[in-house]
């Protein structure tokens, strides 16, 4: 589909574009194609339970499709759909796990993709390899490779990719105008990116008052914590396992230059907007003149601070151009009770209309369709010609995909966050993450066969 071809010719399509030429032509393809075979014929009607993740107007959006689904496709292939949402992702897992070991686990769940991998591995997904290779509706080829095989284990695929994004920095343009800087050239290098944030700090008497050059993704204990300060150990040449996987290997000379460069800022150059301090709606208020967040803000923002004049970057590359993606997925749980009618749902769930009206109306997270990139906005709209390279490129890696993965991040992120504060030394911190996280991993038989990524 080309960069002219209208909104409503694509959402026309409903899942049944082919792969496009445009901004994604240069992807391999995932896999061939074989004829769909005959529709299951039921004789009553199948109920799909979908654990959905959502609250307000994103949740009120979704269960308008829910109906609309029941009324239309679903009434045709007699599927009707019941919805189970849950407003946070990391509830909503835990209500996963609680009803697959209660023997009572909905059909279709939304999964981060690292959760896939553990539920995968623990027996509790459906391999949906079969139905890629038989259903023309939703192609391997037609997914972007980056994501879709995110979701794999041991070579399958366990889920559909959806609700795409990559953490980057965002900046004020209005603030590097001020400061002297080009509002249309942002920094090509780490060097650079130091400079500039000092160079766009202005300090005050009260922290929560001055205007700051930098602010994190945040500070915290959460575990995407550890997979933001992965993302610079993995550009500055490092990696989270050792070899075999039998250790995390952060403690490298680039886990030590990625902290020693983040301690200098915050607390050397004091540009950084440091642990404990707190700038009201600084990014989106004119304090903070770059910060890093997710590609879900490309169309937020817009409309919810139509005064904020913004630009994006993609990180520089240093050893590797590495950008962390991540997504939700849909998954099918293994002890369905009509399979056939869980797939049906996930296809349409994830068919182009879909996924550009859940990244339109549900906050942002932009679809893994390679043929919906290759329309509007996404070849128009300058901020995601600047963010697309960083969908695309090899050097892109997910979050370690490995059991208990969440456990074992936030064994990492107290110490990660000491450094930060200065309670530690920068190569003391690094250490003891790397430690706390290998004796948690050896304490659970923790080796390749356990992880991929």
């Amino acid at each position: 589909m080309t960069g002219e071809r209208s909104r409503r010719t694509l959402l026309a399509q409903s899942g049944r574009l082919g792969v496009g030429a445009g901004a994604l032509a240069g992807l391999a393809a995932c896999g061939g194609q074989e004829a769909a075979p005959a529709g299951k014929v039921r004789t009553s009607v199948a109920t799909v339970r979908f654990m959905a993740l959502g609250g307000g107007a994103a949740l009120q959006w979704q269960e308008q499709q829910f109906a609309r689904f029941n009324e239309t496709a679903g009434a045709t292939a007699k599927v009707q759909l019941k919805s189970e949402p849950e407003a946070d992702q990391t509830k909503l897992f835990q209500k996963f796990q609680a009803t697959t070991a209660a023997g009572d686990a909905p059909d279709v769940t939304r999964l981060k993709e690292v959760w896939v991998f553990e539920s995968a591995a623990r027996g509790a997904l459906l391999k949906l390899d079969t139905y890629f290779k038989n259903d023309k509706d939703l192609p391997l080829a037609d997914l972007i490779p980056r994501f879709q095989d995110s979701v794999k284990y041991r070579g399958s695929y366990y889920a559909v990719a959806r609700e795409c994004s990559i953490l980057i920095p965002f900046y004020n343009k209005e603030l590097f105008t001020a400061a002297g800087l080009d509002p249309d050239k942002p920094p090509t290098t780490y060097e650079t990116f130091r400079d500039y944030a000092r160079r766009l700090t202005k300090p005050h008497a009260d922290p929560a008052q001055g205007q700051w050059g930098y602010d994190v993704y945040e500070f915290g204990t959460r575990e995407i914590i550890m997979f933001w300060f992965l993302g610079f150990v993995r550009r500055f040449g490092g990696d989270f396992w050792n070899k075999d996987k039998t250790a995390v290997a952060i403690n490298s000379p680039a886990g030590y230059e990625a902290m020693e460069y983040l301690v200098n800022m915050i607390q050397r150059d004091r540009s950084t907007v440091p642990p404990g301090v707190t700038v009201p709606n600084g990014r989106t208020g004119g304090k903070i003149g770059m910060w890093e967040t997710g590609t879900w803000q490309i169309p937020v923002y817009p409309k919810q601070f139509p005064d904020l004049s913004f630009g994006i970057m993609l990180w520089p590359k240093k050893v590797t151009h590495n950008q962390s993606p991540s997504c939700g997925s849909s998954a099918i749980h293994k002890d369905s009770r009509d399979p056939d009618a869980a797939w049906e749902f996930v296809k349409w769930w994830n068919a182009p209309e879909q996924q550009i009206g859940f990244y339109q109306n549900a906050g942002g997270n932009s679809p893994s369709r390679r043929s919906v990139f290759d329309g509007p906005p996404f070849t128009t709209d300058p901020l995601w010609k600047t963010a697309l390279p960083g969908y695309t490129s090899p050097d892109g890696k997910a979050r370690p995909a490995c059991e208990r993965y969440d456990e074992l991040a936030t064994s990492m992120t107290p110490h990660l966050l000491a450094g930060w504060k200065g309670e530690k030394p920068p190569r003391q911190a690094v250490d003891d993450a790397a430690t706390a996280a290998t004796e948690f991993w050896k304490a659970m038989g923790g080796n390749a066969s356990k992880a991929e990524g």
